[in-house]
């Protein structure tokens, strides 16, 4: 074929395929992966950011971010399990001085830091306000979160191209050749 031709579509291909392809984009843009609109009481809309872990965020606000998780390396654990795993972080998280032996809670806690971190100026705003009648807080951005991470997997449930998708695939015919 030469680089003018067009290659041929395939006789599977449905013709309504770019149409669907652009309500599959916006699907999947609007939710997910992109930021979600919190109306608080007095009217004012915010915008909380997806989960940290998808690192759809802001390079300042990642830096920072990633910055509070290596800070966190060197909060106090439990004794290592038997396997020779670090035991867990000890909750409220807390940093013993090795020369004092004097312990300091980590404040505010870690979940703030992180949420303060990634929502920006937006935090002051959730926790002058309310919402629902009730002060804004860290669990109504978790719950924000917790929501866009069961988006996720039901998606991913869905999904003909995901490993443990609940879609029967058509099985691929014998190789022509051996």
């Amino acid at each position: 074929m030469s680089d003018d031709e067009k290659p041929k579509d395939l006789p599977t291909k449905s013709k309504d395929a770019a149409a669907q392809a652009r309500e599959q984009a916006r699907e999947y843009g609007a939710t997910v992966f992109d930021s979600t609109r919190l109306r608080l009481d007095d009217g004012t809309v915010i915008e909380i950011p997806p989960h940290p872990t998808l690192r759809e965020l802001d390079d300042d606000v990642l830096e920072a971010l990633d910055q509070l998780d290596v800070d966190m390396e060197s909060c106090d654990r439990y004794p290592d399990g038997p396997d020779g795993a670090p035991g867990a972080l000890k909750i409220p998280y807390r940093r013993t001085d090795p020369k004092t032996g004097q312990t300091v809670r980590v404040s505010p806690p870690w979940d703030v830091q992180r949420i303060q971190i990634a929502l920006g100026k937006e935090y002051a705003r959730l926790r002058a306000s309310t919402v629902g009648g009730e002060r804004g807080s860290v669990k109504m951005v978790k719950a924000v979160w917790r929501a866009q991470g069961e988006e996720i997997t039901k998606r991913q449930a869905e999904d003909s191209k995901s490993a443990d998708s609940t879609v029967d695939l058509a099985s691929v015919p014998p190789a022509d050749s051996e």
